[in-house]
């Protein structure tokens, strides 16, 4: 009987579960519908990023100082680098 009584509750717990689910798929709907945005927000890209850009590009300092000098994380200082690129091209 026991078993029967688990296998009950695991159905039911099942159920809920994708209840669950789905109501969470149709809030995140209804909130980008209206416009609701989600994730971090962009990092404003500093001052100097355009000065430091080019002299990366020219090969007069290296990505990581770069990224050091104007205070923005080497991952993202390449990304933008690499959006900067491809607007230029």
């Amino acid at each position: 009987i026991s078993d029967l009584v688990l296998q009950i509750l695991a159905y039911v717990a099942e159920t809920e579960r994708e209840f669950i689910k789905q109501r969470q798929a149709e809030g995140i709907a209804a909130a980008k519908q209206r416009g609701i945005k989600f994730g971090c927000q962009k990092a404003e890209v500093p001052d100097k990023f355009d000065e430091y850009y080019q002299m990366w590009e020219n090969g007069e300092t290296s990505l990581r100082k770069a990224a050091d000098a104007i205070g923005m994380n080497y991952t993202t200082f390449y990304r933008r680098c690499m959006e900067q690129r491809e607007k230029s091209e």
